[in-house]
C-alpha cells in the first residue's frame, strides 16, 4: 500500500464550495439573470429508511427515495422585490386558505444551480421544479450588514434525470 504524500494531495483538484450561481425562473429584474444567493444547500440524494424492532434488537433498511428540498439564503434590494415576488408566488399557491393543485400551471418555478469549476468553466446546470416550503422570515439586527432571507423549497421534479 502506498503512502499518501503532500505532493499527491496537491495533484487533486478539490471542489470549492463558493463557486456556484443560481438562476430562478420568473424572478424580477435585476435578478432575472442571476439570483443573489449567499448560501445554498441542496441534496445530492435522500434515502428514507424503515426500522423494525424485535425482542433481540432492531433492523433498519432503506425504504424509498425521500422528498428532497433546497435551502436558499439570499440578499434583496432595499424595496425587497424578491420578497414581494415570493409573497405573490405563495399567494398563487394558496387560494382562499387552501393549497391549489400543483399541476405545473404556474405554481411551480424552475431553479437552475450551476457549479463554477476552475478557470471559470461552468459545470452542467442542475435544474429542478420547486415550490416554497415553510416560512420566509426577516431578522432585524443592529449590525451594519445587508438584509438576508432564507427560503426552503420542495423539489417537485428533478429535470436532470
Amino acid at each position: 500500500m502506498s503512502k499518501v504524500t503532500l505532493a499527491s494531495l496537491r495533484t487533486i483538484n478539490w471542489g470549492a464550495s463558493y463557486s456556484w450561481e443560481v438562476v430562478f425562473e420568473g424572478a424580477p429584474a435585476p435578478f432575472n439573470t442571476f439570483f443573489p444567493a449567499v448560501n445554498i444547500t441542496f441534496p445530492v440524494y435522500k434515502l428514507d429508511e424503515v426500522s423494525w424492532n424485535f425482542a433481540q434488537g432492531a433492523l433498519v433498511l432503506p425504504q424509498n427515495e425521500g422528498v428532497r428540498g433546497i435551502q436558499l439564503s439570499f440578499l434583496d434590494e432595499e424595496k425587497e422585490p424578491l420578497v414581494s415576488w415570493l409573497v405573490e408566488w405563495v399567494k398563487s399557491i394558496t387560494k382562499d386558505g387552501c393549497v391549489a393543485y400543483m399541476d405545473g400551471s404556474g405554481i411551480q418555478r424552475k431553479i437552475s444551480i450551476v457549479k463554477v469549476l476552475k478557470n471559470d468553466v461552468f459545470d452542467k446546470p442542475r435544474e429542478y421544479k420547486v415550490v416554497p416550503r415553510g416560512e420566509l422570515s426577516w431578522v432585524g439586527s443592529q449590525a451594519s450588514t445587508a438584509r438576508q432571507f432564507t427560503q426552503g423549497l420542495i423539489i417537485l421534479e428533478d429535470m436532470n434525470k
